[in-house]
């Protein structure tokens, strides 16, 4: 079984039983990135595109070598190459590596080394091709008709400089600069300058606004900090005849590497070795790295940061939408990431809808405004489209449970309708009311996009066009369910930057790539060191990641009996779900996530029952 972050949740290909003691954590440099090399897996280098390392020589055979990590260290086989594979300038076939160890392949030269808990995870071959050819159809789509409208090189100057006035004003900036360089350099400078002048001159750049000046209200949020006393210190003493010696700087603390130096050579501190787990990397909270893009939205994240930031997805949930649905599953998790990234105490609930009658099995379900993203996804994947039958469907009751949610005052409020149906005849009059009554603070917006606009028919088409214009929004055709959450956030933070989020997109996708291996460590060892970072609010999403890529029967296990303690903190119980339900091959989460408080023991004598089959 595979899922969306890029990464197998099948087992590996190692025994598991010869798995119990952790291996050496090492990874391959190459071309400046160290790429973890994970027990069970075998990478193959050469220059055909499914290979794992990609060697850049145009000599290089198509597959030219491969490495396999096993239980007893890391080997290199070469395959028969013309040029051959090398190992510290020595020709070899078949060979064990060791840490500094370097291997030439042709023309690429990489380096074995420790793996310092950073290096990238490295996908499997097939599921990096399926999420490049996913990344490819990010939110250019927003902006196309946009530019069909721009026929000629001159319409499409005009349409970039109406949407980024800044560009001209940019352009004209830089031209009497570049006016005033020449006119310098031709002008004979004053004797005794002249050294001075040439050395200023080709050196000297206008000076850029940082992202602390373009937004200076950016805060970093990435958890609750409780702020100590501010402490009040008192005004210097005024000079004496005899001054006081300066106080000696406080030593410096060792930096991560020095520390993990001192424990390869075994120091020791007060007569007790040094544990290595001291030192081992902390994972980085989600909404620490700066934000990329376009000085207008760093701008408007930093307002969202200050203002706050709710989003209500409202989707029909009948038999007609299931490829929509489908889509929505496999992208939750990553456009939940990518608004935590930006603003990460933005508040996000979920509304599915079907229709009145008693063949259906519900009218309404939701999760209400929280920021719980495992919690968010698990009942993303729990939603089955079924049921329906006549066209309309229960709009207003979807949108009326959007409505209702505990919106923070002063936020961003956006609801986003998602649907192929138009709504009854008989609900429009106070639908519209409704909408109108929630659109009346300016920070409110309804927006809608119409699934499968061919099919959806002309009514469909035209009472969503009416809902958006009653919540003074849009309205946009959705040819593409692939799209769909990312329409969600360029809706949520404005069309005008389908460029920027689509960077942020595949930034926060390339990242979830690249699980720590302190974390991939972790989950091979298990223990109260695994319980005591599932007790982290929220928890460390590299450990979760990990732990579905890497299911290990004794962890699991133990990942069972953690769902028991009624002290887990429920983000960290939805987490688990997340984790067991791909660790089993689940179609459905293995207990109903919205309870409160642990599964009943009937349920966890049942997990653990199918975690020994399944992992054994």
């Amino acid at each position: 079984m595979c899922c969306h972050f890029g990464y197998s949740c099948a087992r590996p290909v190692a025994d598991r039983s010869a798995m119990t003691e952790p291996s050496p954590l090492l990874a391959l440099r190459l071309r400046g990135r160290d790429h973890a090399l994970e027990v069970g897996r075998t990478y193959r280098l050469g220059a055909d595109p499914a290979c794992d390392f990609a060697l850049r020589s145009a000599g290089a055979a198509r597959v030219h070598a491969e490495i396999e990590v096993r239980t007893d260290g890391v080997w290199l086989r070469d395959l028969g190459s013309s040029s051959g594979s090398r190992r510290n300038g020595e020709r070899v076939g078949e060979v064990r590596l060791a840490a500094a160890d370097v291997l030439q392949f042709d023309a690429d030269v990489a380096t074995v080394v420790v793996d310092a808990g950073h290096a990238e995870l490295v996908p499997v071959p097939a599921l990096r091709l399926l999420a490049v050819a996913r990344r490819s159809t990010a939110l250019r789509s927003a902006a196309r008709p946009d530019r069909r409208e721009a026929a000629t090189f001159q319409a499409l100057v005009a349409l970039e400089l109406r949407r980024a006035p800044w560009l001209g004003l940019s352009l004209l900036l830089h031209a009497v600069l570049l006016l005033l360089l020449v006119w310098f350099w031709q002008v004979e400078p004053p004797r005794g300058r002249q050294l001075a002048l040439h050395r200023v001159l080709p050196s000297w750049t206008p000076p850029q606004p940082t992202v602390a000046e373009l937004a200076p209200e950016l805060p970093v949020v990435t958890e609750p900090v409780v702020e100590a006393p501010t402490e009040v210190v008192p005004p210097p003493p005024p000079p004496t005849a005899e001054a006081e010696p300066a106080p000696q700087p406080a030593e410096t603390p060792p930096s991560a590497a020095e520390a993990e130096r001192v424990v390869a050579e075994g120091a020791v501190a007060g007569g007790a070795a040094v544990e290595p787990r001291a030192v081992r990397p902390r994972p980085v909270r989600t909404g620490s790295a700066p934000v990329v893009g376009s000085p207008q939205f760093q701008r408007t994240v930093a307002e969202l940061r200050r203002t706050g930031l709710e989003i209500v997805f409202v989707c029909d949930s009948t038999g007609s939408m299931g490829a929509t649905l489908q889509a929505a599953k496999d992208t939750m998790a990553l456009m939940l990431g990518v608004l935590r990234r930006l603003v990460p105490d933005a508040r996000f609930g979920i509304v599915t809808y079907r229709d009145h009658g008693k063949s259906e099995e519900y009218v309404t379900r939701q999760l209400p405004l929280g920021s719980d993203v495992w919690r968010a996804v698990n009942f993303v994947n729990g939603i089955a489209a079924n049921g329906g039958g006549d066209q309309p469907e229960a709009v207003r009751d979807g949108l009326d449970a959007a409505f209702a949610q505990a919106w923070r005052p002063g936020t961003r409020r956006v609801v986003v309708l998602v649907g192929d149906a138009p709504p009854h005849e008989r609900d429009r009059a106070a639908l519209t009311t409704a909408i109108r009554r929630f659109a009346r603070s300016p920070e409110c917006r309804v927006h809608a996009l119409v699934a499968s606009p061919a099919l959806a028919g002309k009514d469909t088409r035209e009472s969503f066009a009416a809902i958006a214009k009653s919540g003074r929004g849009e309205c946009l055709p959705l040819e593409d369910a692939a799209v769909v959450l990312r329409l969600v956030l360029a809706l949520a933070f404005g069309r005008e930057f389908t460029a920027d989020l689509s960077a942020v997109v595949d930034q926060v996708a390339a990242n979830q790539l690249q699980t720590a291996t302190w974390a991939l460590d972790l989950a091979r060892r298990g223990g109260p060191e695994l319980a005591d970072e599932l007790q982290q609010t929220p928890v460390p999403d590299e450990l979760v990641h990990a732990l579905a890529r890497l299911p290990k029967l004794t962890v699991s296990l133990q990942l069972v009996d953690l769902l028991a303690d009624p002290a887990l903190p429920a983000g960290s119980r939805h987490a688990l779900a997340w984790v067991l339900q791909r660790q089993l091959g689940l179609f459905e989460l293995p207990f109903d996530p919205a309870a409160e408080g642990p599964p009943p023991p009937r349920v966890l004598e049942r997990l653990r029952g199918m975690v020994q089959r399944t992992l054994k």
